[in-house]
């Protein structure tokens, strides 16, 4: 499937499942709901503006940049593992527009995925389980200053070390205690002592 050069208002888009589906350059929707099935490894979406738009994956997407997208007023569920929203240029080899502007995660799941230079201010991001960095390789010292159960500070640590175009990095308790350990009530006891996480 292949979409580009257009603009498509008020309809329901369906990116299907089992082949590859490239969308963009130069491709803008409005008011559309947006259902993708496809995988990680067959979607890519680069110049892609979606302005007051739904978009819904119903499979979980792992490690895909969204740097490519702008989302303007957007509402974004779906399950999301290592991706990356913004504007994060070096990532493409082409030239790229990016941003996500008051947009509703809130239906969301954000497991390790990273913010870039954008402004977060009107946009809403999942609660606990999901948690929310603020600034990340800003943080470094004082996040790893204090003690975290078990491997967590592996993570927590790799978290910091993000590029410093990251804004912000989500992270999901219930994903992080299966791989690296602890509890999600201790989990939740550390990260509510810093002024700059939102839980």
């Amino acid at each position: 499937m292949r979409i580009k050069n257009t603009v498509i208002r008020g309809e329901t888009i369906e990116l299907p499942k089992g082949e590859s589906v490239i969308v963009g350059p130069d491709v803008r929707f409005e008011n559309c709901k947006i259902r993708s099935r496809s995988s990680s490894r067959d979607l890519t979406l680069f110049n892609v503006k979606l302005v007051d738009c739904e978009f819904v994956s119903s499979v979980k997407l792992a490690n895909v940049s969204l740097c490519g997208v702008s989302f303007d007023r957007c509402s974004i569920s779906g399950t999301f593992s290592g991706c990356s929203f913004g504007l994060w240029p070096e990532y493409f080899s082409d030239p790229v527009e990016g941003d996500v502007i008051e947009c509703d995660f809130s239906s969301a799941v954000l497991d390790s995925c990273r913010f870039m230079r954008c402004e977060l201010e009107g946009t809403i991001l999942p609660t606990w389980p999901c948690f929310t960095i603020l600034s990340p390789s800003t943080r470094k010292e004082e996040l790893l200053s204090v003690g975290w159960q078990d491997d967590v500070g592996f993570l927590i640590a790799a978290y910091c070390d993000a590029p410093n175009e990251t804004v912000a990095i989500c992270g999901h308790a219930n994903s992080i205690v299966k791989k690296y350990g602890g509890t999600e009530e201790a989990l939740r006891r550390t990260l509510g002592r810093f002024d700059f996480v939102r839980l």
